[in-house]
């Protein structure tokens, strides 16, 4: 029965789909569509037909090789939703799923890829695509190169503002001999300024702070409604918001000494990190 299994082949390949994925839209194993390319069986009349309208060929095509219909090469040919876009070129039928939302082209089976934009989706072709993910990694990487300079600026800021602020301590209260106190400031400068660099760079240190930086809800307040009722809610509150502020920054100033520490330690190996990427 003429030379069915290699137009089947041709067909098949010229769709983009695997043997599996035309058995799937015919309903048939992916070894029996093996066998029709084979030459080892031949399908039945109905999946003839189907292949038929697959392809968007005749009959006398799946047989014989030799197209019946005549189409221009403009045509443009269209299935039901399942079926897809099919365009007629003179010696090519090539199934049609989409545009590409860039270069507006025609793609096919395998040949796009599609990429989710909030609540939609967008065909690309791969070529288009590629070029969206160059684009989209070299303004990411611009980005945090801004951002790796901007921890670095303001790094070195800390630093010196901690260099100075601690040189003036040690004069104040005599310390120039402490062989310790000359340490602890060295250590705590450099610690203090790795600390807001890692903070900027918005890496792991940043979680570890955010613990600390917290506001205290303080109790509510009984009193009377008259008037030394309401002057003794308004000094409790005012005490209770002083004693609220005081406890975050305390909390705080232990959370600074703390990521300082952690920082010293772990920016080398950050910043090696980062340069890297």
């Amino acid at each position: 029965m003429g030379n069915y299994a290699t137009i089947i082949s041709e067909l098949r390949k010229k769709a983009g789909l695997t043997q599996s994925e035309l058995g799937e839209k015919l309903n048939v194993t992916p070894q029996a569509v093996s066998k029709w390319e084979n030459g080892l069986s031949e399908p039945d009349v109905e999946t003839f037909k189907k292949m038929s309208k697959l392809f968007n060929v005749s009959l006398d095509y799946l047989l014989n090789g030799k197209e019946e219909i005549s189409l221009n090469q403009d045509d443009i040919l269209t299935f039901d939703k399942d079926e897809l876009i099919v365009v007629n070129e003179p010696t090519l039928h090539k199934i049609i799923s989409g545009y590409c939302v860039k270069c507006k082209e025609p793609v096919a089976p395998g040949e796009y890829e599609v990429v989710s934009n909030g609540l939609t989706q967008e065909i690309y072709c791969k070529e288009c695509n590629r070029v969206r993910k160059e684009r989209q990694r070299k303004i990411e990487a611009e980005n945090r190169s801004k951002e790796i300079k901007s921890g670095i600026f303001w790094g070195i800021v800390s630093l010196v503002i901690s260099l100075v602020l601690g040189f003036v301590l040690i004069k104040i209260f005599g310390l120039e001999n402490d062989a310790i106190s000359w340490i602890v400031y060295g250590v705590g400068s450099y610690g203090l300024g790795a600390m807001v660099c890692m903070l900027i760079w918005g890496t792991w240190l940043f979680d570890i702070f955010e613990f600390f930086i917290r506001s205290f809800q303080m109790p509510g307040v009984i009193f009377t409604l008259d008037i030394d009722g309401l002057i003794f809610l308004i000094v409790v509150k005012i005490g209770l918001a002083l004693l609220s502020g005081l406890l975050s920054l305390v909390i705080g100033l232990i959370g600074v000494i703390i990521c300082s520490a952690i920082a010293t330690v772990g920016f080398p190996f950050t910043l090696i990190h980062e340069l890297k990427n």
